[in-house]
């Protein structure tokens, strides 16, 4: 007929010796054996190996104390996930991955350290707008020093058109004795 897989449906039942009828099990469940030889029939106990259920064979009291000798692992504390920020940072990671928010591409310190190394060049440049170099402090001085001279020129002539004329000769030698002086300085 057809192709089988597996074990043949067909086992031949022979009568076993009570020497191979009896499982190997240990002192002490003896007992156990006659309990399940009550339950289960002689031919079908021995029949097939599928059918013998090892469950039935430990009773649930040997499970409890089995369990009882074994030195069970203690969960061990992490203190990060204990953290209130980090379950807080957990909570929130979750919160946005729910929306579809897209979460931070840079981290929070990361994202200071740039700000503070922005603020920082920018007060860099300030300074060194403010700053003038040796040569620019001078160029002022200078400069200064002609827009007084100007001033004093101006407000003289401003004087000297409302003077008498004496007056405006003897401002005029005083002109040129500054000029020279200025011009020696030079």
């Amino acid at each position: 007929m057809g192709v089988t897989h597996g074990k043949k449906a067909d086992h031949n039942h022979q009568s076993h010796n009570s020497a191979c009828a009896q499982p190997l099990i240990g002192p002490g469940e003896s007992d156990l054996v006659s309990d399940l030889g009550s339950v289960i029939d002689p031919e079908q106990r021995w029949g097939r190996e599928e059918d013998l259920d090892q469950s039935k064979l430990l009773p649930e009291k040997t499970d409890s104390l089995y369990n009882e000798e074994l030195i069970r692992p203690k969960k061990l504390h992490n203190p990060i996930k204990a953290s209130k920020s980090h379950r807080e940072l957990q909570r929130e990671l979750i919160i946005t991955h729910k929306r579809g928010a897209v979460v931070e591409e840079k981290p929070e310190l990361q994202r200071v350290l740039q700000q503070r190394n922005r603020s920082q060049a920018l007060k860099r440049d300030r300074k060194q707008d403010e700053e003038k170099s040796p040569l620019e402090q001078e160029l002022l001085k200078r400069q200064m020093r002609l827009e007084k001279f100007e001033r004093e020129t101006e407000e003289q002539r401003e004087r000297s058109k409302c003077a008498p004329e004496f007056i405006r000769v003897k401002d005029s030698l005083k002109r040129t004795a500054i000029a020279s002086a200025v011009e020696k300085e030079l």
